[in-house]
């Protein structure tokens, strides 16, 4: 018999794409709709579940084209979740196993459309804070898409010092993105194997 398929709450897991210290992202099937999604998890259970949910679903709201609008954001227990569309494209992992490595050109417009929907989750107060390969899609068009705003939010920043705190974590975002560029460069001159 073929195995159980790995399964959360409505969520049949495909294949993981991508983990990091805080947050993973899955491939999956929505078994209530049979829509390919992308399945967005921090690595660690939120103590407030309903706090998460409700800043999480706030910072869903930020709307900028270079931002994947969720599908859902949910919970189920007990994991707390973000989907998107699948059809946004290929994380920047995928890409640069299944195609050809991209030009400066083209990285450098990825970059771009990254940073400028990040100023505006910046501007709303929020951070990234764990951009990582799996976490930027990149579509045929050229166009890219920044996944997991508010899957590590911890409330919205109402104090100085939490406002101060959201700055230190902006600049890490914009660190990472150059963190990013800078490996696909070594990876285009075949210093580095991509994993």
């Amino acid at each position: 018999p073929a195995p159980t398929p790995l399964r959360l709450g409505p969520f049949e897991l495909k294949a993981l794409l991508g983990k990091s210290e805080r947050s993973m992202l899955w491939q999956v099937v929505d078994s209530r709709t049979q829509q390919d999604l992308l399945l967005a998890l921090p690595r660690a259970k939120p103590a407030d579940p309903q706090a998460w949910l409700q800043d999480a679903r706030r910072a869903a709201k930020i709307e900028h084209p270079g931002l994947a609008a969720p599908v859902e954001v949910g919970w189920s227990d007990p994991w707390p979740f973000i989907t998107y569309p699948r059809a946004l494209g290929l994380t920047l992992a995928e890409r640069l196993v299944r195609h050809k490595v991209p030009s400066p050109v083209e990285a450098s417009r990825w970059a771009e459309r990254a940073l400028n929907a990040l100023g505006v989750v910046h501007d709303a107060g929020l951070s990234h804070g764990d951009l990582q390969p799996f976490m930027l899609l990149l579509a045929e068009d050229g166009h890219s898409h920044v996944l997991g705003i508010g899957l590590h939010g911890s409330g919205w920043p109402s104090t100085p010092e939490a406002r101060q705190r959201r700055q230190a974590e902006a600049l890490d975002d914009v660190l990472c993105l150059g963190l990013l560029l800078n490996r696909l460069d070594r990876f285009r001159c075949g210093q580095a194997e991509y994993r």
